[in-house]
């Protein structure tokens, strides 16, 4: 299973993509996104959830799993390769496929503009690549699938 995840990682840090590829474009106003969180480059860390049927809501950061169902967030910036790509891992520890949306913006924008994001499946961390320079990502409207 680890060799399967190592080729899939390799894969996508491989794949050409153009600027602007991943997002969708539609601006999310922060204020308005519904039980979000946010990371900006460099940041690790992980996020609790209250569960109100499938949506997982009041989303705030603990020092660890707790005996408890967690989300894990890493973003950073992979300069191995040219151009530099941003990276963020989300590893899903509940029992089912995990949704959510997303907004990311530049180190010269105020507004957050939605990009896609892919469903994560539990205990494999899912890797979501850019090129380009978010600083910042908005996390919402999270939802565990059944």
């Amino acid at each position: 299973m680890k060799r399967i995840v190592l080729f899939l990682v390799a894969v996508l840090l491989l794949l050409p993509m153009k600027s602007g590829q991943a997002a969708r474009g539609d601006l999310i106003d922060p204020a308005k996104a519904r039980d979000s969180i946010r990371i900006s480059t460099g940041q690790q860390f992980t996020v609790a959830f209250d569960q109100r049927g499938d949506r997982l809501v009041n989303p705030r950061r603990v020092q660890s799993a707790q005996k408890r169902s967690v989300v894990t967030l890493n973003f950073f910036v992979e300069r191995s390769k040219s151009p530099e790509m941003r990276v963020l891992v989300v590893t899903n520890f509940y029992p089912r496929i995990l949704r959510y949306r997303a907004a990311a913006r530049t180190g010269t924008q105020r507004e957050f503009l939605e990009t896609n994001m892919i469903p994560i499946h539990p205990n494999i961390p899912s890797y979501e690549g850019w090129l380009d320079p978010f600083v910042e990502l908005l996390l919402f409207d999270f939802q565990i699938m059944k």
